[in-house]
């Protein structure tokens, strides 16, 4: 901001620009202090999803910790989710990094069923003794990430890119009612409507609950998505390239996209056959025009 200032002729510092963001009640939005927080005194279990092949509900559980953001500082959100049908079972907001949040989130979760691994980052939350004594109570293996390995607990990482950008951000919450609110309206649309295009377009309930058909080609459809966005890149008309292209190939592309590319796009897609179809889902999906 600042840098910005002085370009655009205006003499001021850093601390300045800081004091009036400060008493506007400007921020930018950023990770804040990490969630996960290893206790060195707490056992850590092996990650045993290395090479498991994942084909059914309840073989797989996972769970993490992120920030909500809120006028005033912000709060923090568990969840616990089916790693197959992407399901999420419970979750729960909370002021505190205390356990208990995370315990309420588990016993609501094993309320419904219990699964065959419970995976977990090393955070002190799901090392502490009385977190793990849950588990070991039920008789359900405990896996761990390996620590700096997002990327191990991959889907709810998914997850919360999901919650933020479809909801949390867009919906600015000012309280924690409101908030509550918004998030229990939020995870019932995303297990109950929202399709995934890495679910064959089904949604998590009915994956979760065996009303739909196994999941046989959810990595061809991303390959042969990505295979298309990289020959999308290398094209000069847009529209051209998009006449004659199936809805689910370009639905396909969209989903190796992301959310962030969507809106910058949809201006450049306008006069493809697709456009009327892409803005649709989008507006439907992620609500925001």
């Amino acid at each position: 901001m600042t840098t910005i200032l002085n370009r655009w002729g205006h003499q001021i510092n850093r601390k300045r620009v800081q004091r009036l963001m400060q008493k506007m009640g400007l921020e930018a939005i950023y990770p804040r202090p990490r969630t996960s927080r290893p206790a060195p005194q707490h056992r850590i279990y092996p990650y045993l999803l290395r090479g498991l092949v994942i084909d059914r509900p309840n073989q797989v559980w996972s769970t993490d910790i992120t920030y909500v953001p809120m006028p005033q500082g912000f709060m923090y959100l568990v969840a616990v989710m089916d790693w197959f049908s992407r399901y999420v079972l419970s979750w729960r907001i909370s002021n505190t990094l205390e356990v208990d949040f995370c315990l309420e989130a588990l016993d609501e979760a094993l309320s419904i069923g219990k699964p065959e691994i419970f995976n977990s980052d090393q955070g002190s939350q799901f090392t502490s003794p009385r977190f793990t004594r849950r588990l070991e109570e039920e008789g359900v293996p405990i896996s761990m990430d390996g620590r700096g390995r997002a990327l191990d607990n991959i889907f709810v990482e998914r997850l919360w890119r999901s919650v933020k950008y479809e909801n949390l951000y867009i919906k600015s919450y000012d309280t924690v009612p409101h908030l509550d609110r918004g998030l229990s309206d939020y995870f019932l649309f995303y297990n109950e409507e929202r399709p995934h295009q890495g679910l064959n377009n089904q949604v998590p309930a009915d994956l979760y609950l065996g009303k739909e058909m196994p999941i046989d080609n959810k990595n061809a459809i991303y390959l042969k998505s990505a295979q298309n966005w990289t020959l999308f890149t290398s094209h000069c008309d847009y529209a051209a390239f998009f006449r004659g292209k199936s809805s689910s190939t370009v639905m396909g592309m969209f989903a190796v996209l992301g959310l962030y590319k969507w809106c910058s796009s949809i201006l450049a897609y306008r006069s493809s056959s697709n456009a009327f179809l892409i803005v649709c889902c989008f507006r439907r999906l992620y609500r925001v025009f």
